[in-house]
């Protein structure tokens, strides 16, 4: 941020940072970069960010929506199928990119949330933060793999009452967060091909979550 001192009424330092610039990763945006900046140079110590915290997360999926549209199959009656061997199945894909949301599509989750990053606005510093996580994944039933669903959720303080306030890309999620507040499913995902899986196989995943 372009903010010093001079900015502020006074120029007193504040106590609390409202941030929401996160995008279809929750790092990718470089929030990390921007709120560690301001905490450190702008607020006073200690101080409150908001939200509080928040975490990457990764599910397998079997989705033939996403799988389709990736997938050469004929054109004029020349059969194109033997293309898919060359399928993208190392970057990621965003939806809006593609001009739609996860949450107008039918895919089924194969597996549970896994975290691969979790992130305390108050407290981390950025050296901490890695490029790339690999976890493990377990399916919780059989099916095929089509992709692997990328989304985050991020959490404000606990208030009096005891209600926690939060952000998430999810369209569906497996918990529920009084006071959760659901993105319209603008995700990223990495396509695998198609891998069939049986229940409770694991497979490593390997995902970039900071820019």
């Amino acid at each position: 941020t372009e903010l010093s001192i001079t900015d502020f009424p006074n120029k007193k330092k504040p106590n609390v940072l409202i941030s929401e610039i996160f995008g279809t990763l929750m790092l990718g945006e470089g929030a990390h970069d921007y709120i560690f900046d301001a905490r450190e140079r702008l607020l006073t110590k200690p101080c409150r960010v908001i939200p509080l915290c928040g975490r990457q997360l990764a599910t397998l999926i079997e989705c033939p929506t996403l799988h389709s549209v990736s997938s050469a199959n004929s054109w004029s009656g020349i059969a194109l199928n033997g293309l898919n061997t060359f399928r993208d199945t190392v970057n990621m894909i965003h939806s809006k990119q593609l001009g739609f949301r996860m949450k107008d599509v039918a895919y089924t989750t194969l597996s549970e949330p896994v975290c691969l990053l979790d992130v305390n606005f108050e407290s981390f510093q950025p050296v901490e933060l890695p490029f790339k996580v690999v976890a493990k994944v377990q399916t919780k039933q059989k099916g095929v793999v089509h992709a692997v669903l990328l989304t985050w959720e991020c959490f404000g303080h606990h208030v009096d009452n005891g209600v926690c306030l939060a952000l998430s890309t999810h369209t569906r999620t497996s918990q529920v967060f009084t006071g959760t507040w659901h993105g319209d499913g603008v995700c990223s995902w990495s396509q695998t091909g198609g891998l069939a899986m049986a229940q409770s196989q694991s497979l490593s995943v390997s995902s970039a979550v900071t820019c």
